[in-house]
């Protein structure tokens, strides 16, 4: 692996930071040749926070490193239990460890203040590197109902990952992998998408980037020939939806298309890929569950409840291999111009609105304008939607080819459709996941005597950063255990039913620091005991249904963001909802037949 050089871009720091953190994992988690010669390949992702961006005090640190390519037919929902991962492929394994992260972070504030409190001298908690509780000034006088922490406005999140997502961002890269790349011929049903017609991919998909000169949303929308020195602009495919007008073009689809088939339909949402002979699965794609988070934010439904939604909530850009980026298809996939171009200055979402105003941003100039000053920056944000929910389109940051080559040996063969059909190696996917999590930045030695199921003992460091969470995963859960008789000793850490259980002890641990206040009817954060009490009741829910049900119900956070995803689903169709798991308890996590201590 190449060392860091003085001209390596963001995009480079970040990749090299992720991929030293990956290689420093244990064997174990990582893909091997089988006994057969089959060569396993598998994605993998990380998430990297970096404060004071192009400062001379920029600062990155990954907080989250997974592997995966897998995911749970929707048939074997039924008997999860919120033990068993549904989808695990590596994008999506990032965004739960980020929360994971987050709840642990917040969690670490919360006992290093308790630690301060019990200490006779007068001394001050050890402040969090990356969250900070609102002030009772912005509490009190902006939004009361707001949750009381909050991400440092310096921080940017990134998220890094090795092969283009799943998807629609990478329709064309499949295509090109294709024998016969021309899309297949239909005729639309009525209730089926319209077919998008698209000339077939070019000998060479993926244009060349940089990050120097030339803005990622410029990038985007161009594709370089490589054999020529032309640049040929392209005009994104239209989505199944006018955003000008009231009423959709065709009748919205009511089923998800296969991950891979189907080229000529662009734009929509399709379910994972899979063989054909697999049974089908209803998680969403990569890209699609990417492009809704750019108005969700990477906060999940109850982290919200707990830390506020902000731009340092939003993913700031995603780096990917330059050879991994479609330009059109990342453009139509993510962009302002593609599918979400509907949101955009509040064509279908009058209560949201671009992070730009509407307005078409550079990304130079976008992030100029996102690193003004803290006292400013939170000022215009409260003039819009007090939620905080708004469109946040990210950047795509790409790495350049031979450095990423450089970096990963574990990547799927990217040979031609004619040299894969004569090829005598062997390639399938990994069957195990690794799952890392930074501890958090205060309180890590208290966390870590919480929680010795945490992996922590096993993996202390990694890559000299502290240990908050090590798993490794085969179908869907720890290696080791069945998905077919999950049991709470197998069920990872990112799974329904033990971050609910993380999000209740954090909920405890935040009344535990509230009691201890002198009993004044509003709190110094500015929640009332109403809202405290609340949070109680929603963590305390009979089922996992009904506890998702309460945040919506029950707090403004919550209702902010239904009102969010139902404006986003209104162009990211169809969106099938992926139920099945969610008739259970926390009960779940009580272990009926516990080990016996060895003597």
């Amino acid at each position: 692996m190449g060392e860091e050089t003085p001209q390596d871009g963001l995009s480079s720091r970040i990749a090299r930071l992720v991929h030293t953190h990956f290689d420093a994992l244990p064997a174990r988690s990582k893909p091997i040749v089988r006994d057969d010669g089959t060569r396993e390949w598998i994605p993998m992702a990380g998430m990297v926070v970096v404060r004071g961006e192009n400062t001379t005090e920029e600062e990155l640190t990954c907080v989250a490193v997974t592997s995966g390519a897998k995911c749970l037919a929707a048939s074997q929902l039924p008997n999860c239990k919120g033990l068993v991962l549904h989808d695990w492929h590596a994008e999506v394994l990032a965004l739960r460890a980020f929360n994971y992260w987050v709840l642990s972070e917040v969690r670490g504030l919360l006992l290093g203040e308790e630690q301060a409190a019990a200490t006779t001298q007068s001394s001050s908690p050890s402040p969090s590197r990356f969250i900070r509780r609102r002030s009772p000034q912005q509490q009190q006088q902006q939004h009361p109902d707001q949750p009381p922490f909050e991400l440092h406005p310096d921080l940017k999140v990134y998220m890094c990952c090795t092969c283009a997502p799943c998807g629609d961002a990478s329709m064309e890269l499949t295509m090109a992998a294709q024998e016969d790349p021309t899309p297949w011929a239909e005729d639309p049903s009525p209730s089926e998408p319209v077919s998008l017609s698209y000339p077939p991919a070019p000998e060479e998909p993926n244009p060349t980037h940089t990050t120097t000169s030339k803005p990622p949303t410029a990038a985007l929308s161009s594709t370089s020939n490589p054999h020529t020195s032309t640049t040929v602009a392209t005009t994104p495919p239209t989505t199944t939806t006018d955003p000008s007008s009231s009423a959709p073009t065709k009748p919205p689809p009511t089923n998800l298309l296969d991950g891979r088939g189907h080229f000529s339909k662009l734009g929509i949402v399709r379910r994972k890929p899979a063989r054909a002979d697999a049974d089908s699965t209803k998680s969403k794609s990569c890209s699609d569950k990417l492009a809704l988070r750019q108005v969700s934010s990477l906060l999940s439904p109850e982290t919200a409840l707990l830390v506020r939604v902000t731009a340092s909530a939003y993913l700031a850009g995603v780096v990917l291999p330059e050879t991994e980026i479609s330009g059109v298809g990342c453009e139509r996939a993510f962009g302002r111009e593609g599918r979400m171009k509907g949101l955009v200055g509040g064509y279908l979402a009058p209560s949201l609105s671009s992070s730009s105003g509407g307005r078409e941003v550079g990304g130079e100039e976008q992030r100029g304008l996102e690193t003004q000053e803290d006292g400013k920056e939170e000022e215009e944000e409260e003039e819009g939607d007090a939620s905080g929910y708004r469109f946040h389109p990210f950047d795509i940051l790409p790495i350049p080819a031979a450095l990423a080559d450089s970096l990963w040996q574990y990547g799927k063969p990217r040979d031609s459709p004619q040299t894969a059909s004569t090829s005598t190696m062997k390639y399938k996917p990994g069957t195990i996941s690794a799952v890392w999590v930074a501890a958090p930045s205060v309180g890590a030695d208290r966390l870590v005597v919480l929680g010795p199921a945490s992996g922590a003992k096993q993996l202390p460091k990694l890559a000299g950063s502290r240990t908050g969470l090590y798993e490794s995963i085969i179908g869907g859960v720890k290696q080791g255990s069945k998905a077919s008789a999950p049991v709470v000793r197998g069920a990872s850490a990112l799974s329904r039913a033990r971050m609910w259980g993380t999000f209740r002890e954090v909920v405890l641990d935040f009344q535990k620091n509230l009691a201890r206040q002198d009993g004044r009817v509003k709190h110094e954060d500015g929640l009332s005991r109403g809202d405290d009490g609340r949070l109680r009741q929603i963590v305390e829910a009979a089922t996992y249904v009904d506890f998702k049900r309460a945040i919506v119900t029950s707090t403004k956070p919550g209702q902010a963001r239904a009102r969010a995803l139902r404006e986003a689903k209104t162009v990211l169709v169809p969106w099938v909802p992926n139920a099945g798991d969610g008739d259970w308890g926390l009960e779940v996590l009580v272990d009926a037949n516990p080990k016996k201590r060895k003597r």
